[in-house]
């Protein structure tokens, strides 16, 4: 009766060894993940500054490449937007 006994108290310490094995195995890549902590946003190289240019009552059918050179430049080389701000009254 011993012998079974000592089989079985083996058989669960094995049984235990293995399923903490598991449950670190499962559990590690989430610890080495939090610690790892955010990712920072590399710096952006070769960021010029930033022009806003508003001329009232111009629109795109104003600018061209004769009539204005240097806004076509600016929108050949830039980055264009349009916002048009209306209010009442």
């Amino acid at each position: 009766m011993k012998g079974r006994t000592r089989h079985r108290s083996l058989a669960s310490a094995t049984a235990r060894w293995v399923l903490i094995l598991l449950v670190l195995l499962v559990l590690w890549p989430l610890l080495v993940i939090g610690l790892a902590g955010p990712a920072s946003a590399a710096p952006v190289k070769g960021a010029g500054p930033v022009v806003l240019v508003g001329v009232p009552g111009l629109t795109w059918a104003d600018v061209s490449q004769q009539g204005t050179p240097a806004l076509w430049s600016l929108l050949d080389e830039g980055a264009v937007g349009t916002l048009a701000a209306r209010s009442v009254g």
